[in-house]
């Protein structure tokens, strides 16, 4: 599970650094203290499944933000529904993350431009909250 974490980190991390800054940035979410601490002491599996699923939920959120096509939202809508259905806490910390990385994609800031780069992250955000609504 955690290398599925680390993993994860890494594929996230690609998308903004150099081969090495995500090599950075998978060996420091792999080895951060709460998670090495729910793997180890805690035995929470859930929180652990969904921390370890939350950066491929991350990646494929911001290559549907870039992207903007159908395909790319369902892939994200699916990733997050994976993270919704193993913990309830951590889609939430997920979905702030994925509204702050919508807002850094905006190219300007007038209204017409943050609603352009916020509605792929609302739309990822309500199909996740309808799928995993049963």
């Amino acid at each position: 599970m955690l290398f599925l974490a680390g993993w994860g980190s890494y594929n996230l991390g690609r998308r903004y650094f150099s081969p090495a800054g995500a090599f950075v940035t998978g060996l420091a979410y792999l080895f951060a203290p709460y998670l090495i601490f729910n793997a180890t002491q805690r035995g929470a599996f859930p929180e652990l499944l969904g921390l370890a699923l939350l950066p491929w939920a991350l990646a494929a959120a911001d290559i549907a933000l870039v992207r903007r096509t159908p395909r790319s939202l369902v892939t994200a809508v699916f990733a997050f529904s994976l993270v919704m259905l193993s913990h309830n806490i951590i889609p939430n910390l997920g979905f702030v993350i994925l509204l702050g990385l919508a807002l850094s994609r905006s190219e300007r800031l007038n209204p017409g431009a943050i609603w352009q780069a916020l509605w792929p992250a609302l739309t990822v955000i309500g199909l996740t909250l309808l799928v995993t609504s049963f």
